[in-house]
């Protein structure tokens, strides 16, 4: 699921676990001994989807694992696919597909019941489908939320991949020629030709989830190529190696692309060529946009984010703390992978912040802008943070940095306390340094009392003329 869940069959029952912690959230006894052709989670995590080979449809509440919705199938489903607001299931069989509307409790035929009908591609808000014999071929794209047709395709044979963001459809035939029709109207935005394949059979292209980048894997010297979804410009190809079927997978954004040659997964990373150096602060702005700043969740699991870039000093983090030094491109991948889903929250803003400032100092802008975010949600060490910066020199001054450290004192971050409590020890602020750290530790912060009890310490140890 979206938030860490997992599902498990066993005969009689199944369970379901919050992979970040291990616990098992419930577990549903029911009558699924026949075994599963398919499991999902609906987008919000509340409920689970269960295909069952004894032609079943069960809808189980994820919190209770009690069964929330039951619907006998004409025939057995292989593949459901769940539309982005939750609401409509798509079920797919050898010959039959069906459309489950989930508040109705309804099913519903889709096309001509006289034909053999089949899912191609399905997205959260499209789906392509197909339906007649050998004499006879219909492709038409469906409206996961209606189920509705939008428009028809012309048969050419293709494999199709269908965007997460409803914008594009592609089609890629066995000669690696690629279309990228108008999710919506079918209308053809870019034709990119092929160089031939190698198998003669059209293979489904991956597309990235902001629906910019096209992965194709049909053509003939090259193992797979990676193309700009807009322009249709060639980002980048790999040469092709023997034993390559087309089995290929990839992140959210395909910075990493797995491609199956015989027994082997090759990896490579595109990350350099999706965000070369030049173009990486230009596109920080269309990635990770302004609507970031969603509350804060108190009962939000951990997410691999939090867990390689939390800081050990936010009172905020849901995950042990990471040094400073010890956060790499992994953990930038994790929190980009949130923001581009649309799961940014003022700790994710401010946990990407931290390793884009470690990773691209150049970038101080774009850093600056996630603290901000994160600030005004409400995130209490991103005024902190912020601060730092602007004592740096970077982006503000003396004056701001200043305004910043009282708001996070204000709000129980000890190390702003401090550093206050020293600025004005050296005399670049009128307070009283000693008032400023009495007063963290009387709010009990953590910091400010270890450094209180450290200058008393150092005053009873030292001799008064190492002291002054």
């Amino acid at each position: 699921g979206a938030a860490g869940a997992i599902a498990i069959n066993t005969p009689g029952e199944t369970q379901i676990y919050d992979t970040n912690s291990g616990r098992l959230i419930a577990t549903a006894a029911s009558d699924i001994e026949s075994g599963v052709t398919a499991m999902s989670f609906t987008p919000d995590d509340s409920r689970l989807v269960v295909l069952t080979r004894n032609a079943r449809l069960d809808i189980l509440n994820v919190a209770t694992g009690k069964l929330a919705a039951s619907e006998a199938l004409p025939a057995a489903g292989a593949s459901l696919h769940i539309n982005a607001a939750g609401t409509s299931v798509l079920i797919g069989g050898s010959q039959d597909v069906f459309r489950y509307d989930i508040p109705r409790e309804t099913l519903i035929p889709v096309g001509n019941t006289s034909l053999h009908r089949t899912i191609l591609a399905a997205g959260p808000h499209a789906a392509v489908l197909q339906s007649g014999g050998v004499d006879y071929r219909k492709l038409w794209v469906l409206d996961m939320a209606t189920g509705h047709p939008r428009f028809d395709l012309p048969w050419r044979g293709g494999a199709y991949g269908v965007g997460s963001r409803d914008s594009i459809i592609v089609e890629e035939n066995s000669s690696g020629d690629l279309h990228i029709l108008d999710a919506k109207t079918g209308a053809e935005k870019v034709q990119i030709p092929g160089d031939g394949s190698v198998g003669g059979f059209p293979v489904r292209p991956l597309l990235s989830n902001d629906e910019r980048g096209i992965l194709a894997m049909n053509g003939g010297a090259d193992m797979a190529r990676l193309f700009d979804a807009k322009s249709g410009a060639l980002l980048t190809r790999v040469q092709r190696r023997d034993g390559f079927i087309g089995e290929a997978s990839g992140t959210p954004s395909l910075s990493l692309v797995s491609l199956r040659v015989g027994l082997d997964s090759h990896i490579y990373d595109f990350s350099d060529t999706l965000d070369n150096a030049q173009a990486l602060a230009s596109k920080i702005t269309y990635r990770y946009p302004k609507f970031l700043a969603l509350p804060n969740h108190p009962l939000m699991p951990a997410t691999e984010c939090d867990q390689q870039t939390s800081n050990a000093d936010d009172p905020q983090a849901v995950a042990e703390g990471v040094s400073y030094d010890d956060l790499g491109p992994e953990a930038f991948l994790a929190c980009s992978g949130l923001l581009q889903d649309g799961k940014g929250t003022p700790r994710v803003a401010y946990q990407f912040a931290r390793v884009n400032s470690k990773l691209h100092p150049d970038q101080d802008a774009d850093t600056l802008d996630l603290l901000k975010i994160a600030a005004k949600g409400g995130h209490k060490i991103a005024n902190h943070a912020l601060a730092i910066l602007y004592l740096e020199g970077r982006g503000g001054g003396l004056k701001e940095a200043t305004s910043q450290l009282r708001e996070a004192s204000s709000q129980g971050i000890g190390a702003s306390t401090v550093i206050l409590s020293k600025l004005a020890t050296r005399g670049m602020i009128d307070d009283n340094p000693t008032a400023l750290l009495k007063g963290g530790v009387d709010a009990k912060q953590p910091v400010a009392m270890i450094e209180h009890a450290m200058q008393i310490t150092s005053r009873h140890l030292c001799p008064p003329h190492c002291c002054r």
